[in-house]
C-alpha cells in the first residue's frame, strides 16, 4: 500500500507571492500608539466622575488608582446617601455665591456650613475592602479635579496617598 502525496493548497513560492501581492516584506509589529500618561488618565476620569456631583457651587470628582494601575474607587461631592441633594435644596450654603462665601476655607467662621461630603472622602471611604489589600492604599494615587481643602489634604496625607490635581 502506498501513501498518497499531500496536496499543495497554494502552489506559489515566495517570489511568486511577491509578484502577485506587490509585497516584499511582512510587517513584524504594529505601529506604536501614543498613550496618555497615568496622571492625565486619572485626571480625565476624575473630570467624568465630577459630572455626577449635585452641588450647586462646585462639581468635584476623585479617582483612586492603585499600584496595579487599576481603579480602586471613585467619589464625587454631595450629600450623605439618602439625604436631600444640594441641587434640591439640601445644602444651606448652596444658595450663596463664591463671592459671598469663598471656597477652600472650610466653614471659615461662616454661619452657613457646607453639609456635603467631599469627593476625596467619598472615594477613600467607598473602597471595597474585599477587592483590595490594605497595604495598597499607601502606594496609590488619588486624582482630584481641583485642589483639596485643608481637611481632605490632611486625610490624604494620613492615608499616605499621592495627590494629583490639575494645577
Amino acid at each position: 500500500m502506498t501513501i498518497p502525496e499531500p496536496k499543495k493548497l497554494i502552489d506559489l513560492d515566495w517570489s511568486e507571492w511577491e509578484a502577485a501581492t506587490g509585497a516584499n516584506t511582512v510587517p513584524l509589529r504594529t505601529p506604536t500608539v501614543e498613550r496618555i500618561t497615568m496622571d492625565d488618565y486619572g485626571l480625565e476620569l476624575a473630570a467624568v466622575v465630577a459630572k455626577r456631583a449635585a452641588c450647586t457651587r462646585r462639581q468635584v470628582g476623585a479617582v483612586i488608582i492603585g499600584p496595579d494601575k487599576r481603579i480602586m474607587s471613585t467619589g464625587y461631592n454631595g450629600m450623605q446617601p439618602g439625604a436631600v441633594e444640594c441641587s434640591d435644596g439640601g445644602c444651606p450654603r448652596g444658595a450663596y455665591t463664591h463671592e459671598q462665601i469663598p471656597g477652600l476655607l472650610g466653614n471659615g467662621g461662616h454661619e452657613v456650613p457646607c453639609t456635603a461630603r467631599h469627593a476625596e472622602r467619598n472615594a477613600i471611604e467607598y473602597i471595597n475592602p474585599r477587592m483590595y489589600r490594605p497595604d495598597w492604599l499607601p502606594r496609590s494615587t488619588i486624582y482630584i479635579t481641583c485642589q483639596p481643602c485643608p481637611d481632605c489634604e490632611e486625610l490624604c496625607k494620613k492615608k499616605h496617598l499621592r495627590v494629583v490635581w490639575p494645577w
